[in-house]
């Protein structure tokens, strides 16, 4: 179920490729795959799971349109008869009724796994403040995951569910978007209920949607609100890209971040008209959540529960709270800072009127180690160009950057309440240049050969360079021009030096239809196990040259004939 879509689940569903029961349990399997990842605190047993397919089965996809959509639920969310602990065991409660944003949900046709694993309290942006383990990367596992929604994140990230919910307050539903490559949206405060949700920041709390695509996120955040909202409907473009006139990268990645930034915003330069944004205002409302008097109001939330029971309470929380408490914050300076972001607030959205603000999501990231190992500190970094946001109440979306990265690299776009169908459409637009398949190729299409120029005129870009597994052979078809055969022969084979390359997905089907017979794309197994497509010999090249082996490689073999 990795990375479908609720559009292709429901096309599966009526071409009856699948039941709802077989994508519960592959759902479930899934899970229990990846438990290693901590990405889960509740998983609903299957006959829970059941209960709510049945409700639906009456319906069609039109009344419901989540109609058998799995989906995760952070754990400050209530799902009705099943605990809520926000992370901490001892806070655990059973609720009688699903938080408002569940319940619209559940009314779309919408099915829930389980519970999802996240920093305690939502008071963190790294994912690893749990007494259930770190959630770790999907992408690399050695990296955080992004907090405080890491579970929520990782969970779709991973392909166990479609899309998932979090909270945000200081940037929770996008930075884990941004680390693991999927899309994470919040819209303006008091958009979406928070009824039902365990407060961290009650004036700034939000409920953020985790997808893998815009479609899915405009889909779900039609259930969630029945207010209208936007002025630039009929607009997929800003008038102005605004960008950032400085920012700070840090952490062990700064460089790789620092140039996919540069990259990035080359390419927006290239597409929009660009304007620079003074970012003074901006990062001085960031600091204000944590080191001004807006970090009392994470006291007021939790503080009397950690009081009485200070042992449950992870050591970085309780740090925040101790700072909070002795910060003793005089009504005139709470006075004072909302008036400051007040005005910030007002020349900002003067400003976003018709247009976007493009910032990094992060501008670094950090190892779980390096994480537990200075917690207070690596976790400020992250949320140096998030937490304005709901401050300033702003409308959000965070997506990968539509560059290749070594890393993952997301960006998010902020806009007025009143630009939210704007920032939607444009978001789309971005998305559509991520949205790409890697592709193995081991011929006339590799770098410095004929058909490179063609590739590269698709929108293909080159990715790495890898091998295949030890299980195939190389031919030199009789062709002209001489093209290599790539044929597995399991167990029979040797490892074939290949180049992954990345297209765009709207070019792949026109693509295919190029490749000659007795060429074709199909599954390619490489070297450490991953299954990619790739170019392969749909049958044993009978009318091959001769057997290329040895060589290794198409490139090998050409360098051979010029010696």
């Amino acid at each position: 179920m990795k990375s479908l879509t609720i559009h292709q689940l429901h096309e599966g569903y009526r071409e009856k490729v699948f039941t709802i029961e077989e994508v519960i349990d592959k759902a479930l399997a899934a899970a229990h795959e990846y438990q290693e990842y901590h990405c889960w605190i509740h998983l609903l047993e299957k006959a829970e799971i059941m209960r709510y397919a049945a409700r639906i089965q009456s319906f069609s996809m039109r009344e419901k349109p989540l109609w058998g959509i799995p989906f995760a639920i952070k754990d400050n969310i209530d799902l009705a008869n099943v605990p809520t602990t926000a992370a901490c065991p001892e806070f655990s409660y059973i609720p009688k009724h699903s938080a408002k944003v569940v319940e619209q949900l559940i009314e779309a046709g919408a099915i829930p796994i389980g519970k999802t694993n996240m920093d305690q309290f939502a008071t963190g942006l790294v994912g690893t403040r749990s007494p259930h383990g770190a959630t770790r990367n999907a992408l690399n596992p050695e990296l955080i995951s992004g907090g405080s929604s890491s579970g929520s994140a990782v969970a779709v990230a991973l392909g166990q569910v479609c899309f998932a919910l979090g909270t945000d307050t200081a940037g929770s539903g996008r930075v884990p978007a941004a680390l693991n490559n999927i899309i994470g949206y919040k819209a303006a405060p008091g958009r979406y209920s928070t009824k039902g949700v365990v407060p961290a920041c009650q004036s700034l709390d939000c409920v953020s949607i985790f997808a893998n695509t815009m479609a899915d996120v405009d889909l779900i955040d039609q259930q969630l609100t029945s207010e209208k909202m936007g002025t630039s409907a009929k607009r997929s473009r800003p008038k102005i890209l605004f960008l950032p006139d400085q920012l700070e990268f840090f952490g062990p990645y700064a460089k790789l971040y620092e140039l996919s930034w540069k990259q990035t915003a080359a390419y927006l330069k290239e597409k929009e008209d660009v304007e620079i944004l003074e970012m003074a205002e901006l990062q001085k409302v960031a600091r204000s959540l944590y080191e001004g008097p807006f970090v009392v109001e994470r006291d007021v939330a939790i503080g009397g529960f950690a009081e009485t029971h200070p042992a449950s309470i992870s050591e970085p929380l309780a740090t925040i709270l101790k700072q909070a408490k002795q910060t003793n914050y005089s009504a005139k300076e709470w006075i004072e800072a909302q008036h400051f972001c007040q005005h910030v607030e007002d020349t900002l959205k003067e400003k976003l009127s018709g247009n976007l603000l493009v910032l990094p999501t992060c501008t670094g990231t950090w190892r779980i180690d390096q994480v537990l190992a200075d917690p207070i500190f690596t976790n400020s970094q992250m949320g140096l160009y998030t937490n304005h946001c709901n401050l300033l109440g702003l409308s959000a979306a965070a997506l990968p950057a539509p560059i290749d990265s070594k890393l993952p690299f997301g960006i998010t776009l902020f806009s007025t309440p009143e630009d939210e169908a704007l920032l939607k459409s444009y978001a789309a637009e971005l998305e559509k240049e991520h949205a790409k398949t890697e592709l193995v190729v081991c011929g006339l299409h590799m770098r410095g050969f004929p058909l490179e120029k063609e590739f590269r005129l698709r929108g293909a870009a080159f990715a790495y360079e890898a091998a295949t597994s030890a299980d195939y052979r190389l031919y030199e078809l009789d062709t002209e021009p001489r093209k290599p055969g790539l044929v597995r022969c399991e167990g029979q084979g040797e490892r074939i030096e290949v180049e992954v390359w990345k297209i765009p997905n709207d070019q792949l089907s026109s693509f295919i239809q190029t490749i000659p017979y007795p060429l074709g794309i199909g599954t390619v197994e490489l070297s450490n196990g991953e299954e990619k497509l790739g170019f392969v010999c749909q049958r044993f090249p009978a009318d091959c040259k001769h057997e290329i082996t040895s060589y290794r490689s198409w490139r090998n073999y050409q360098l051979g004939l010029k010696v």
